[in-house]
């Protein structure tokens, strides 16, 4: 098992786009640096552009399959947190109204201390930790090999397989093996990034806000979208709701303006990996009338809205993504 993993990371891991992707983000960090003294808006746009053109140059020489995804994924952490850097500073970090107060001890950030925080939205002080806990650190440590091989086995053995069966047989039981194994690979890869990579992490740093997730397998449509990644919701709430609400567009418009956002980046990070093209931008897309057509039927059928989006997402959504993923790479 282990050898498939390293093996399937070598394949399409090599040096070439690891040494553009630190080149590209140390670029961007030097700029950010040196933008902090100039506050107009003509160089915030120069800045913001600089960073999203070397992501691009990323792109282009990224990796294919579950290394390029990790690549990508690491690399538009570190776009959002510079962005959130240079916009904070030119505010003067004025934090909005839901932004949590913490008492001491705080940490100051410095540059490199903020990259290496578990946070993308840039504050002048944190919430600090009296001291790290290693036996923390030694149980996140614990937890990141089994359910790394959890997440590697279920995906691209146990589910892959069921769903060639469902797509060549047209099998039920099939399916209801997809949805098993699919649901058993999201929820291992979600204990790998937001419970050990995160928390480790957070254990090095001191930091002392370690809710990176809220309750997302109990909650609406769009509740999804708020709990199950706490920091990119509050980057995007405050980098981009508030900032349309601040030019008096709609929270309706801005809602789905985060959704065309969000599908974008979803898009950036997965398209290379499910091999079908504008899949990643559709699913979230779709989810403002996902939500609306959601809420309709459990009013109207007097429903549990969190049992309506378990269905949309556990036994309906994540097994069509990766039906299509199967058969995109198969016709290849």
């Amino acid at each position: 098992m282990l050898r498939g993993m390293y093996a399937m990371v070598a394949k399409d891991l090599s040096p070439v786009p690891l040494c553009i992707a630190a080149f590209g983000n140390g670029v961007r960090w030097i700029c950010a640096y040196y933008y902090v003294g100039y506050i107009s808006r003509r160089m915030l746009g120069v800045v913001l552009s600089i960073g999203v053109a070397v992501e691009a140059v990323i792109y282009g020489y990224s990796v294919e399959g579950f290394a390029g995804i990790v690549l990508r994924y690491l690399s538009m952490l570190q776009l959002m947190k510079m962005v959130s850097y240079v916009v904070v500073n030119r505010e003067y970090a004025i934090l909005g109204k839901d932004d949590l107060k913490f008492a001491e001890p705080v940490l100051s950030p410095t540059i490199p201390g903020f990259i290496i925080y578990p946070t993308l939205c840039y504050q002048m002080h944190y919430p600090a930790s009296p001291e790290r806990s290693y036996f923390n650190m030694f149980v996140y440590l614990l937890l990141a090999m089994p359910s790394s091989i959890a997440f590697y086995w279920t995906l691209t053995e146990l589910c892959y397989n069921a769903c060639l069966k469902v797509l060549h047989d047209g099998d039920f039981d099939a399916y209801l093996d997809v949805i098993i194994w699919v649901n058993a690979g999201w929820v291992s890869g979600f204990v790998v990034v937001f419970i050990s990579f995160f928390g480790i992490q957070g254990e090095i740093s001191r930091f002392g806000d370690k809710k990176f997730f809220g309750a997302w397998w109990d909650t609406t449509v769009l509740g999804y979208w708020r709990r199950w990644n706490s920091m990119i919701h509050m980057w995007i709430k405050r980098h981009v709701y508030k900032a349309l609400l601040k030019k008096n567009i709609t929270q309706r418009t801005s809602k789905l303006a985060i959704f065309l956002f969000s599908g974008v980046v979803h898009e950036y990070i997965i398209g290379n990996c499910v091999k079908r093209r504008g899949i990643g931008f559709l699913v979230m897309f779709l989810q403002m009338p996902l939500d609306y057509s959601v809420h309709h039927i459990c009013v109207k059928l007097r429903l549990s809205p969190n049992l309506a989006s378990f269905v949309v997402f556990n036994l309906l959504g994540a097994p069509a993504v990766a039906l299509i993923a199967t058969f995109a790479v198969n016709r290849k």
